[in-house]
């Protein structure tokens, strides 16, 4: 077995951009379909990439040596023909040189390693690839990147453990996995966050791109390849270690994750031994070369030429390994990352731009905003949220925005992600998918709990009567604790539009109840009926002073930002303000203003109106007013 450490640590920066997803594949036997130079060209490939280019390229990087010669041999070989070098046949023949240019590199032989060298060994594979019309590897510029590590497999070569250079990701490919031709494997470091992975499970880095580009496209492996991934840091205690596993997107569309099978033991290649996770084992490891057979007789001959003009490039010391790492098995590559399989649901939130939560509650037209996390707090980044009609997806930070144009008062927004859980209420923890008895991998589903959350709009200009948009609750017995203070949670509770009654039958002169838009049942003298009310509201200019005019049958408290005003009342009754157990006590049909409260603590932007009425018996009836106080008389 060989074990390659071909990586080169890098400093942090920008990738360059693959050229496509997908290989530009021309029928050969059709001439008819064969299109243009131009159109031939992969984009982002250089349109002028010739064979001269390319020969240039390896005489400027590469010194006088055997090797540059053996190169310039091989690029030779290759057709000009644009309809002969774009045939799957040709295109193989370039992975046997990107063996050997980067097994040179490695060993020295383009001269000492710095960002410079490695920028044009990266180019000169580039242009190889675009220049048979192939998608290039996803490489890093020589500034850019961290612990990365490159190298090329081929069908008949030995079982090859591939491990970037820090030895937190490896790969394990077996004789007879690598396609017809080989493959060209690039594994990469992806940053903490946001987790790559599609899923609402918890992810724990660290998070490594595998990818692998063959003559024909991404790689699909004959055989199970085995990858491997050290945790970054300890989970906490409440982490069952057994249920954490290696998981890989498959898919763009949220929810496309496989979650591999696990391997036994200590995934082949990783060093998690500097993370001081776990104890340590011993493993070793070997090298070779295999170069394509059916390109002439030219690389046959080469390529051993090329084993005898280069040193031993790999490291085959023993590498103390510990046991922070998990495995899995799989045939493709994707963005891989560890997972706590039992760690559903995920939730989301209402929150302001920059993701503190908020209770869900606007002014008007403008912004909203929720936030995806799973169950230890992560973000969750590409999870689709439909605000009504219109699907926006979670950026980095997950957080999806809406512009809400048509918030008005009384108005909802419904904002809502998918949920797959088969329980109800859905919570997920025992949702696991049975393994498929194949492959051994299976795909977790998406949970949220909640799944949809609700914005709403109380607080658009003053209060008059007949508001819409109260948040309004029936409690029996002891209205809750809080509830007329400003962080009181009332979205749980009835919205609904004033006035609020009943017009009983016993009093059929009450006109003005007929004007009730929502049902208020009665109560009697024994057992009162009760009902809480709570709207926000705004002034125009801000005032510090407001007045609370309210219609009444029978009995009321009111509260303005979380603080008592009964004990302001006034009246227009003859009978003056009576208080009876904390409430200002009416009698007869309700009449608007006939009580007034001064609220001298409002702020300049929202304010809160809580009111608490009880009825003791026939009709009911409440209803309110803000406005300004008038100015001091001189």
């Amino acid at each position: 077995m060989r074990r390659i450490v071909i990586g080169m640590a890098i400093a942090a920066g920008l990738l360059l951009p693959a050229c496509s997803d997908q290989p530009t594949e021309i029928t050969p036997n059709e001439p008819s379909q064969i299109p243009p130079i131009a159109a031939a060209v992969v984009p982002a490939c250089p349109a002028s990439t010739t064979l001269a280019d390319i020969l240039n390229q390896i005489n400027q990087v590469l010194p006088r040596s055997p090797i540059r010669t053996s190169l310039i041999a091989l690029v030779s070989a290759l057709p000009s023909r644009l309809q002969d070098r774009i045939k799957t046949t040709v295109r193989r023949l370039i992975f046997p040189i990107v063996d050997l240019i980067l097994r040179s590199y490695n060993a020295g032989q383009f001269g000492p390693k710095t960002p410079t060298k490695q920028d044009q060994v990266y180019d000169l594979i580039r242009k190889l690839y675009c220049y048979v019309g192939l998608t290039p590897p996803d490489l890093p510029s020589g500034s850019g990147g961290t612990d990365i590590v490159v190298a090329v497999v081929f069908p008949n070569s030995p079982t090859t453990t591939i491990s970037v250079p820090s030895g937190h990701a490896a790969v394990q490919v077996p004789t007879g996995a690598a396609p017809t031709g080989g493959v060209t494997i690039v594994v990469r470091k992806l940053p903490d966050s946001p987790p790559p992975l599609l899923t609402t499970l918890n992810q724990y880095p660290f998070f490594y791109e595998y990818s692998g580009t063959t003559a024909t496209g991404p790689v699909t492996f004959n055989l199970d390849v085995t990858v491997g991934i050290c945790l970054e840091t300890t989970p906490p205690p409440s982490v069952n270690l057994a249920n954490l596993r290696v998981a890989h997107n498959v898919g763009t569309n949220f929810g496309d994750v496989e979650v591999l099978p696990p391997v036994a033991g200590q995934p082949p290649g990783i060093n998690c031994s500097d993370l001081s996770l776990g104890p340590a084992s011993d493993t070793q490891g070997g090298s070779g070369l295999f170069a394509w057979g059916g390109w002439n007789r030219m690389a046959r001959t080469l390529a051993p030429v090329g084993r005898a003009l280069l040193p031993e490039e790999l490291h085959a010391a023993t590498v103390a390994l510990a046991t922070a790492g998990v495995g899995g098995t799989t045939k493709k590559f994707s963005p891989f990352g560890i997972v706590d399989q039992t760690s559903n649901p995920a939730s989301i939130q209402t929150v302001d731009q920059n993701g503190n939560a908020t209770d869900g509650v606007v002014t008007g037209p403008g912004t909203v905003y929720v936030k995806a996390t799973s169950r230890n707090g992560s973000i969750i980044a590409g999870v689709p949220v439909t605000f009504d009609e219109t699907t926006v997806f979670t950026g980095s930070n997950g957080i999806a925005s809406f512009n809400w144009t048509t918030a008005t008062p009384g108005a909802t927004l419904t904002a809502s992600v998918p949920n797959q859980s088969n329980e109800v209420p859905p919570s997920c923890p025992s949702d696991i998918p049975t393994p498929n008895p194949v492959t051994g991998a299976y795909r977790p589903l998406v949970c949220f709990t909640p799944s949809q959350v609700t914005f709403r709009d109380e607080a658009a200009g003053p209060i008059g009567y007949g508001a819409t948009g109260y948040r309004y609750f029936f409690p029996v017995g002891a209205p809750p604790e809080g509830f007329e203070g400003t962080s009181f949670d009332d979205s749980s509770w009835l919205l609904g539009n004033a006035a609020f009654g009943f017009h009983s039958p016993a009093n059929p002169t009450c006109t003005l109840i007929d004007n009730s838009q929502t049902l208020w049942a009665a109560g009697s003298t024994d057992t009162p009926s009760l009902i809480l009310l709570r709207r926000r509201f705004t002034l125009p200019g801000g005032p510090s002073t407001g007045i609370v005019s309210v219609a009444i049958d029978n009995d009321v408290r009111v509260f303005v930002n979380g603080t008592e005003i009964t004990n302001t009342a006034q009246t227009t009754d003859p009978g003056g303000v009576v208080f009876l157990n904390g409430f200002v006590q009416h009698e007869g049909c309700p009449t608007r203003g006939s009580f007034t409260f001064t609220a001298s603590n409002l702020n300049p932007g929202v304010n809160l109106l809580v009111i608490m009425a009880r009825d003791r018996g026939g009709s009911t009836y409440i209803d309110a007013e803000v406005t300004a106080a008038p100015p001091p008389i001189p």
